[in-house]
């Protein structure tokens, strides 16, 4: 019994020993199978990213031996595949200024144009490494490759700050390039002479408030000419009007037809009209200059008080700068009032039909019919500027007079228009 006992205490040992050392292997094997996989998973990587090398190689050299005028801004996505895996191959194109390989609208005369060719291979359909193959190389085109009448145009665009414009495709002539992110864009091959320049941006305005842009730019045979624009995030203004009656009574809302808003870097006044009198109106679509837009009512430049007085703006409210994208605060312009009193028969008449016409050049802006009121007197408030005052009875008879609008702290003695009592009746007053 004690032999057997020996015996069977020996094979739990052996069995003891047998699971253990199943154990330590399973250990050794979980241990090495992720590392086998790790390197299974490189060499997979080594393996891809020399054919990735080899497809940019042989990329690179098809562009090479492209035709220049078709290089240019060259552009495709090939899939390619290589025993039973697929990559994807793309190809690019872009005019360079320099040798360094950099975009730039520098008007340098010593800058030379270079095409920068770029070839990126990724397997396709699949994420098997963080990064694609790139490969890079630049061609220079050969003289007259483009014929002697073509050349090329070189776009800058900055916003208000002075800031590139990036991401922005700017199309000329039957190509389309993107601005870089120095907001330059290079377009070569062009032919010579007069060139339309297009772009858009939503939201984005030129100065003088375009959003579709449209213009031209002269592009030199044999040599790169350089534009540059400014485009930026529209914003508003909202304008408010007050008028003093007469002089000596505080000022009271008023309203306006039209506003218009001016900057020294513009050469014409950006005007907004309603369909009628209102005592705020908004100037939209406006540049973000980082000066200030000068504020006035009316629709003509002659409306513009710094025309009767330089220094205007600089003790009464009216400049607003109009934040990127954003709204500027309300501000409140004066309107001046004409005042005038209505006569008819040497005595006061109410009643009277009432028009004002401006009388400055080129200017077509049209003001409502009026009414004077109890002791013959109106009060109205116009923009600023010169104008034709009118009043007639019911039976037609009529009496105008010449009036300077210019006065922002009101008028301090009325305007009289005596009526005739007979005499040839000419009509009513025209609106």
């Amino acid at each position: 019994m004690s032999r057997w006992r020996n015996l069977r205490c020996e094979a739990g040992y052996a069995l003891l020993e047998a699971v253990v050392g199943a154990a330590v292997l399973a250990v050794i094997a979980l241990g090495t199978l992720p590392l086998l996989d790790a390197l299974a998973s490189q060499s997979g990587r080594t393996r891809d990213r020399g054919v990735e090398t080899q497809l940019a190689q042989s990329d690179l050299e098809r562009m090479r031996a492209m035709d220049v005028r078709d290089l240019a801004h060259h552009h495709r996505t090939t899939p390619v595949k290589v025993g039973r895996l697929n990559y994807l191959v793309t190809s690019d194109a872009e005019w360079m200024r320099d040798a360094g390989g950099v975009v730039s609208c520098t008007a340098d005369p010593q800058a030379v144009d270079y095409l920068r060719i770029r070839s990126t291979v990724r397997p396709a359909g699949t994420n098997k490494h963080h990064d694609p193959t790139v490969m890079e190389s630049l061609v220079s085109p050969p003289v007259g490759g483009f014929g002697v009448n073509s050349g090329t145009l070189a776009v800058s665009v900055l916003d208000g700050d002075s800031a590139p414009v990036a991401g922005l495709d700017i199309s000329a002539g039957n190509q389309t390039v993107p601005t870089t992110d120095a907001g330059c864009a290079v377009l070569g091959g062009l032919k010579s002479g007069s060139q339309q320049v297009t772009f858009s941006r939503p939201g984005y305005v030129l100065p003088t408030g375009e959003e579709q842009v449209a213009l031209t730019a002269n592009v030199l045979a044999g040599a790169t000419s350089t534009v540059s624009y400014q485009y930026d995030r529209a914003g508003s203004a909202p304008v408010a009007f007050d008028t003093v009656p007469s002089s000596g009574l505080p000022a009271v809302a008023a309203a306006s037809r039209t506003v218009s808003l001016s900057h020294t870097t513009l050469t014409g006044d950006r005007a907004f009209t309603a369909a009628a009198p209102a005592a705020q109106l908004t100037g939209t679509s406006l540049f973000p200059f980082r000066s200030s837009y000068a504020a006035y009512g009316g629709a003509c430049p002659g409306n513009d008080p710094t025309t009767y007085d330089a220094d205007y703006f600089d003790s009464r409210p009216g400049l607003t700068t109009v934040p990127p994208g954003g709204t500027a605060p309300a501000v409140t312009v004066r309107m001046p009032s004409v005042w005038v009193r209505v006569l008819r028969g040497g005595s006061p008449y109410p009643g009277a039909r009432l028009t004002f016409r401006t009388r400055l050049a080129a200017c077509t802006e049209t003001f409502d019919v009026q009414a004077s009121g109890a002791g013959g007197d109106a009060k109205v408030a116009l923009p600023f500027g010169p104008y034709t005052v009118c009043a007639s009875d019911a039976a037609g008879r009529r009496a105008t007079a010449t009036i300077s609008n210019v006065q922002p702290d009101g008028m301090a003695a009325p305007v009289s228009l005596t009526i005739p009592t007979s005499g040839t009746a000419q009509g009513a007053c025209p609106a």
